[in-house]
Protein backbone atom coordinates (compact mmCIF):
# COMPACT_ATOMS: atom_id res chain seq x y z
CA UNK A 1 0.00 0.00 0.00
CA UNK A 2 1.24 3.66 0.41
CA UNK A 3 1.96 3.51 3.88
CA UNK A 4 5.57 2.29 3.53
CA UNK A 5 6.59 5.67 0.77
CA UNK A 6 4.53 8.40 3.23
CA UNK A 7 6.51 6.67 6.42
CA UNK A 8 9.80 6.54 5.23
CA UNK A 9 9.45 9.90 3.60
CA UNK A 10 8.15 11.03 6.95
CA UNK A 11 11.50 9.68 8.48
CA UNK A 12 13.03 11.63 5.34
CA UNK A 13 11.76 15.10 6.57
CA UNK A 14 12.46 13.95 10.32
CA UNK A 15 16.37 13.67 8.79
CA UNK A 16 15.89 16.70 6.56
CA UNK A 17 15.17 19.01 9.79
CA UNK A 18 17.12 17.38 12.59
CA UNK A 19 20.15 17.66 10.01
CA UNK A 20 19.22 22.15 9.43
CA UNK A 21 18.52 22.25 13.55
CA UNK A 22 22.14 21.00 13.46
CA UNK A 23 23.75 23.16 10.99
CA UNK A 24 21.87 26.39 12.05
CA UNK A 25 22.91 26.03 15.78
CA UNK A 26 26.49 25.27 14.40
CA UNK A 27 26.40 28.28 12.82
CA UNK A 28 25.23 30.33 16.01
CA UNK A 29 27.60 28.57 18.09
CA UNK A 30 30.61 29.53 15.92
CA UNK A 31 28.80 33.32 15.04
CA UNK A 32 29.05 34.03 18.56
CA UNK A 33 32.53 32.68 19.55
CA UNK A 34 31.00 31.48 23.26
CA UNK A 35 33.24 28.62 23.39
CA UNK A 36 36.67 30.99 23.52
CA UNK A 37 35.10 32.78 25.74
CA UNK A 38 34.72 30.00 27.52
CA UNK A 39 37.47 29.04 28.03
CA UNK A 40 39.12 32.36 28.53
CA UNK A 41 36.55 32.57 31.80
CA UNK A 42 38.14 28.87 32.85
CA UNK A 43 41.87 30.40 32.00
CA UNK A 44 41.34 33.41 34.46
CA UNK A 45 37.99 33.96 36.27
CA UNK A 46 39.48 37.14 38.17
CA UNK A 47 41.28 38.99 35.15
CA UNK A 48 37.95 40.63 33.56
CA UNK A 49 34.69 41.64 35.47
CA UNK A 50 31.76 39.50 35.02
CA UNK A 51 29.48 42.41 32.86
CA UNK A 52 31.87 41.61 30.02
CA UNK A 53 31.30 37.78 30.37
CA UNK A 54 27.39 38.35 30.66
CA UNK A 55 27.06 40.62 27.67
CA UNK A 56 28.93 38.15 25.99
CA UNK A 57 26.06 35.66 27.05
CA UNK A 58 23.32 37.90 26.00
CA UNK A 59 25.03 38.44 22.53
CA UNK A 60 25.08 34.50 22.28
CA UNK A 61 21.62 34.62 23.56
CA UNK A 62 20.32 37.11 20.79
CA UNK A 63 21.72 35.46 18.29
CA UNK A 64 20.15 31.76 19.43
CA UNK A 65 16.50 33.41 19.67
CA UNK A 66 16.44 34.91 16.01
CA UNK A 67 18.03 31.50 14.76
CA UNK A 68 15.71 29.87 16.79
CA UNK A 69 12.68 31.56 15.59
CA UNK A 70 14.21 31.69 12.14
CA UNK A 71 14.44 28.10 12.23
CA UNK A 72 10.66 27.65 13.54
CA UNK A 73 9.31 29.29 10.49
CA UNK A 74 11.46 27.64 7.42
CA UNK A 75 10.88 24.36 9.64
CA UNK A 76 6.75 24.98 9.64
CA UNK A 77 7.35 26.26 5.93
CA UNK A 78 8.96 22.95 5.15
CA UNK A 79 6.33 20.86 6.93
CA UNK A 80 3.06 22.46 5.21
CA UNK A 81 4.86 22.02 1.63
CA UNK A 82 5.57 18.22 2.44
CA UNK A 83 2.25 17.55 3.96
CA UNK A 84 0.98 18.90 0.56
CA UNK A 85 3.27 16.92 -0.89
CA UNK A 86 2.37 13.73 1.12
CA UNK A 87 -1.25 14.59 0.00
CA UNK A 88 -0.11 14.77 -3.67
CA UNK A 89 1.56 11.55 -3.64
CA UNK A 90 -1.46 9.80 -2.47
CA UNK A 91 -3.82 10.97 -5.03
CA UNK A 92 -0.86 9.52 -7.66
CA UNK A 93 -0.50 6.54 -6.15
CA UNK A 94 -3.97 5.41 -5.33
CA UNK A 95 -4.86 6.10 -9.12
CA UNK A 96 -1.80 4.17 -10.34
CA UNK A 97 -2.02 1.16 -8.08
CA UNK A 98 -4.68 -1.36 -7.19
CA UNK A 99 -5.10 -1.68 -3.33
CA UNK A 100 -7.26 -2.98 -0.70
CA UNK A 101 -9.58 -0.26 -0.89
CA UNK A 102 -10.23 -0.51 -4.49
CA UNK A 103 -11.74 -4.03 -3.92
Amino acid sequence: GVGLPLFYGFKALVGLSAAVTAVVLLIVQHMSNLKTKLFELNEDPHHDSGKRHLDELTVYAEYMFYACGGLYFFLLAMSVRYSSFQRKFKREFDATHSTMSDY
